[in-house]
This record gives structure tokens, C-alpha cells and sequence, in this order.
């Protein structure tokens, strides 16, 4: 299994930082990775499911029996799903690829003007602190010898001269409520120009590639806790376990639905991860990972309906 995954992550390594095949991109490299660890969670159900068929069809009624497989199913899963993780890493650090060089990726961001000079910033998902919002202005219709202003929010407020680019310092309450108000001198008559506003977001650097793959394991930890319970507990087939336990955590990636934490952060991939990378906060995270150790204590119990 050690050979499939070193295999794999060389294949994915190639893909994502070769000059002629791959994007030089990092989240390119956790796209695979992602992918990886779920092919782990279906693995993990088809041995599940193997066990079962092979066993003796009551052995759950022994006691102390569930407890100890449902236990070490969960463990066997974690230590596979670690040991895919050191391997990643472990590739990448010592091969130290050549990544995309901007320090800084630009996401555009939803504009709303509101009465007078004023206008609103929004966007849909969480962002990383420190972002920040590039925004140009145009100066053509004001007054003569206006060739600069000050652009405000409720909190601080900025110079702003013609022919620059603003680049204004998102803070965390900001962050927090996806949005920022802005506003400028009315009698200056400057104008947003909307299509070059922009979020500005450091990219991660390879160097913080333990800390996102960390991320994709604890993310995964709870998909192995929610497989093993619709395994065990509710008494499905282990490959429609799998699915399901992977289908349902998938919501956590939706905009809008708020059925589970949020912690689609967690498994941040694709050419533009950086916009969600390391945005998860301690609450929804511990929050998630309890999360799994109640479904692991579930998994140990026999439903009503089985006990004699």
C-alpha cells in the first residue's frame, strides 16, 4: 500500500509542478491529494464490507466485540490516511518544486453602491487574514486640481491619489462579516472603476504544505468516524457507507448551507485554493472533531433493535 501511495503522490507531484505537464501550483498538488484520501475512505468501506461477508454473521452479538473492531477499523483508517500524509510531505519538502512566484493571487469581489459616496465590498466565503482589497479609481470627473481624496470606513480612513492603485487592509471584523463599507469625499466625484476591484491573498508557500495537508487529515478524521457509523450503527453496505459518509461532508463545501461546521477551508485545492486555505476557525474545528469522537462512541454501541 506504501508503494501504490509514493507512486501516487509522484504521479501527482509531476502533474502538479512538472514545467511542461503541471500549473506550478501548490493547491493543484492538494487537488490530488484530496482525491487520494477519499479513494482511502472507499477502500476503507470495501474492507469493511469484505470482513463482514467473510464473518460469522452474529459475531456482533458477542460482547465486547463491536467496541474493539469499530475501534480498530477507525485506527487502521487514521494510520493510512497518516502515513499518505508523511509520504506527501515528505516528497514535496525534499524536492522543493518551483511554484508560482506572485506572492499574491487577485479574486474579484462583489460591488454594491449605496447612497452618496458610499459603497459596499462583499464576498461569499471566508478569506485568510491579512487580505486585503486593490481598488482603482477614476479622478476624470472631478473638480479641477483634484488629484487626490480620502477614502474611509467607519474605522479608519486612507489617501488615496490619482493614478494609484488602493490598496486597503481588510481587519478582522471585516473578515468575519464578509463585507466592508467604504466611503469618499462626495464633492471629489471619484468613481470606482468596478471591474478592476479586486481581493488581494497571499499565497501559501510550499513551506506551509504540513499545515494543509494537517488540515486535509483532521477533515478527513471525521469521514472516517461518519463511514464507520452508517457501517455499524445503521447496518448499510460498507461501499454505500463510504459514499454516503463522503456525499454528506461534501456539503461542508457548499456556499449557503450551514447543516454542518465550517470547514471547507480544511480541503482548500484547485488552481485558486488560496482563497479558502487556513480560513477555518478554532470553534468550527473543534467543533468538527468532536463531531467525529461522538460518531466513533455511536459506532461502539449496538442499535436497540439488535440487543437481546
Amino acid at each position: 500500500m506504501i508503494i501504490a501511495m509514493l507512486l501516487w503522490v509522484t504521479l501527482s507531484y509531476q502533474l502538479s509542478f512538472n514545467q511542461h505537464l503541471g500549473a506550478a501550483s501548490l493547491g493543484a498538488f492538494l487537488s490530488y491529494s484530496t482525491l487520494a484520501l477519499s479513494s482511502i475512505i472507499l477502500r476503507f468501506g470495501f474492507i469493511q464490507q469484505r470482513r463482514r461477508q467473510q464473518g460469522w454473521l452474529r459475531q456482533d452479538l458477542l460482547r465486547g466485540v463491536t467496541t474493539r473492531a469499530a475501534i480498530a477499523e477507525f485506527i487502521a483508517a487514521i494510520m493510512s490516511l497518516m502515513i499518505f500524509v508523511v509520504v506527501a510531505q515528505t516528497v514535496v519538502l525534499v524536492s522543493s518544486p518551483a511554484v508560482n512566484q506572485k506572492p499574491d493571487a487577485y479574486h474579484p469581489v462583489k460591488v454594491q453602491l449605496n447612497s452618496g459616496a458610499s459603497l459596499t465590498f462583499t464576498w461569499p466565503d471566508n478569506i485568510p487574514v491579512n487580505s486585503k482589497l486593490a481598488l482603482t479609481f477614476d479622478f476624470s470627473n472631478s473638480p479641477p486640481g483634484i488629484i487626490n481624496t480620502i477614502v474611509s470606513s467607519s474605522d479608519s480612513e486612507q489617501k488615496l491619489v490619482a493614478g494609484q492603485v488602493l490598496q486597503w487592509q481588510l481587519n478582522s471584523e471585516n473578515i468575519l462579516r464578509k463585507s466592508i463599507t467604504l466611503s469618499t469625499i462626495a464633492e471629489h466625484n471619484v468613481s470606482l472603476i468596478r471591474p478592476l476591484a479586486r481581493l488581494v491573498i497571499q499565497r501559501p508557500s510550499p513551506s506551509q504544505l504540513p499545515i494543509l495537508l494537517l488540515h486535509q487529515l483532521l477533515f478527513f478524521v471525521t469521514v472516517v468516524s461518519l463511514s464507520n457509523f452508517i457501517f455499524r450503527y445503521l447496518k448499510v453496505n460498507g461501499n454505500l457507507a463510504a459514499v454516503g459518509a463522503l456525499s454528506i461532508v461534501s456539503l461542508t463545501t457548499l456556499q449557503g448551507v450551514h447543516l454542518l461546521p465550517e470547514v471547507g477551508g480544511l480541503i482548500s485545492s484547485g488552481l485558486r485554493f488560496e482563497r479558502n486555505a487556513l480560513t477555518t476557525n478554532e470553534f468550527a474545528l473543534g467543533t468538527w472533531l468532536l463531531m467525529a469522537m461522538i460518531l466513533l462512541y455511536l459506532s461502539c454501541k449496538q442499535p436497540r433493535a439488535d440487543k437481546k
